[in-house]
């Protein structure tokens, strides 16, 4: 018997690879408009909810009043992003689908992103008929690293805390699967030392940690 029979994605910096463009593409937009800053000043950004970043981007340039005009601009360059294949599937991921698919796992989503742009990245990338639950930004009150999104996700008749396995890519997401009850696994190249989470580089490590499980 499995221990897992459930597993919920991350998806920006997790299932693909996204988070690197943002930033850069927010680097290209603050440069046109006069403000010069550098890709690592933003990278607090990464994993947050938008609402988040337009108030770093405030404090950053020091002006409130051009966020929501800049926002629009680089989102539209996200969405070329996007459409040119860009933003695309994170090394094992294809892999990791075909095999939780294969092996009767259920699937859900649970982003920070809103359901424009994860249904926007999912179909371009071929892989939105994998996940029967994509839980967006739009149902939480509390960003990660607090619980909502997840506990959201774990509404679904198809998923259930004693049996479900999050992916992430950051601490922000790995504390919020945490809170909801979840076991988390951090999908980075880069050893971390995070208390009560399993770490994988990629997709094939999780393929191979399951397998084991």
């Amino acid at each position: 018997m499995k221990k897992y029979d459930c597993v919920l994605f991350d998806m920006d910096g997790t299932l693909v690879e996204s988070e690197s463009i943002y930033l850069q593409l927010w680097v290209e937009v603050l440069a046109k408009h006069g403000f010069q800053v550098e890709v690592d000043a933003l990278a607090k950004m990464k994993g947050r909810d938008a609402q988040t970043n337009n108030q770093l981007i405030a404090e950053i340039i020091q002006n409130k009043a051009p966020v929501q005009a800049l926002r629009k601009e680089r989102e539209q360059l996200v969405n070329e992003a996007i459409d040119t294949g860009r933003i695309h599937l994170k090394k094992g991921m294809q892999e990791l689908l075909t095999f939780l698919r294969t092996d009767g796992y259920n699937l859900g989503v649970a982003t920070m992103s809103s359901k424009k742009r994860a249904e926007h990245i999912l179909k371009s990338n071929g892989v939105r008929d994998y996940f029967a639950e994509l839980v967006t930004v739009e149902t939480v009150k509390h960003p990660k690293p607090a619980p909502d999104i997840y506990l959201n996700a774990l509404k679904s008749p198809l998923f259930n805390e004693k049996t479900a396995l999050a992916l992430e890519d950051t601490t922000l997401g790995c504390q919020a699967a945490l809170a909801a009850g979840i076991p988390v696994i951090l999908i980075s190249a880069a050893k971390k030392k995070l208390a009560q989470t399993f770490q994988c580089q990629d997709g094939f490590g999780v393929i191979d940690f399951l397998r084991q499980s």
